[in-house]
């Protein structure tokens, strides 16, 4: 939003000198000073402004929705100032510092480990069992209930059973398969862990480089910007002093506000280069 926002005024500056240009070549055709064709040109240049002004505020309103949404706010508009992004801004950020593992791979971690688990049930699940059993009671044997039921609660006549029960599966050709089934099955899980750290690993080298080629190109579209605007300032000053053409003062217009946008796209780049680099974890 603050990148949007920044667009919009330098798209605002754009269009107020292309309507300055206009109404002073206005002024000069109307004293037949100069050509109807700049005139034109001039017109057709403040239409162009005004176009990339519309598209601007549309960007703007967009920006701010999704900004608003990702607070739980039902408004439209945001009120609040932001951070004016700028170059000194930018060049103060600095590469984070990075945790042991993304939340991504945790998760993958945690996955692996709960499918090696599962498996390791169901793997146990396939083999023979062998189950040790014993119970022991009290009886009473006298015909009569009462005395029957007093001798149940004395050690006269106890009775002890001992058993020894196993479980073994017919198929064992189908067991042996299952088995392997659910090794092979922890064995991706742990492979997918793996691969999901050293693919981690590879977009924070490239995030870094990334970042700081990104710092870098900035560096020299601000260059470029300050040359185009010190470009059109002298090209315009040419023009009140009838020594260049409209168009070729349209045309540098045109390449600063190029340069504008460029610089101001580089960075929505190195910010957003920079938030991916902040999920890693670790200090900010």
């Amino acid at each position: 939003l603050a990148v949007a926002r920044e667009a919009l005024t330098a798209t605002r500056e754009n269009l107020e000198r292309a309507k300055r240009n206009r109404e002073w070549m206005a002024s000069r055709a109307k004293l037949e000073l100069a050509d109807q064709s700049d005139l034109l040109q001039g017109e057709a240049a403040l239409a162009a402004r005004e176009m990339e002004l519309q598209t601007a505020v549309d960007e703007e309103r967009a920006a701010a929705r999704v900004f608003n949404s990702m607070r739980g706010l039902e408004a439209v508009d945001v009120g609040e100032k932001l951070v004016v992004i700028n170059e000194d801004l930018i060049r103060a950020l600095v590469v984070p510092v990075k945790g042991d593992l993304r939340a991504d791979a945790k998760a993958s971690e945690q996955q692996a480990r709960a499918a090696k688990a599962s498996a390791q049930v169901g793997a146990e699940a396939s083999r023979p069992t062998v189950d040790l059993f014993a119970s022991a009671g009290l009886n009473g044997r006298d015909p009569a209930s009462s005395q029957a039921i007093s001798e149940s609660l004395t050690m006269n006549y106890p009775n002890y059973t001992v058993g020894l029960r196993v479980s073994v599966p017919l198929q064992q050709g189908i067991a042996s398969q299952a088995r392997e089934g659910y090794r092979v099955q922890a064995e991706g899980s742990e492979l997918q862990f793996r691969r999901k750290v050293f693919e981690s690993e590879r977009e924070w080298v490239d995030l870094q480089n990334r970042f700081n080629e990104g710092k870098q190109r900035l560096t020299l579209a601000n260059k470029l910007e300050r040359a185009q605007k010190a470009k059109l300032d002298t090209e315009r000053l040419r023009h009140r002093r009838g020594r260049t053409t409209t168009a070729q003062v349209i045309m540098f217009e045109q390449d600063y506000a190029n340069a504008q946008l460029s610089r101001i796209r580089l960075e929505a780049e190195v910010l957003g280069i920079y938030s991916q680099m902040k999920t890693f974890g670790g200090a900010q």
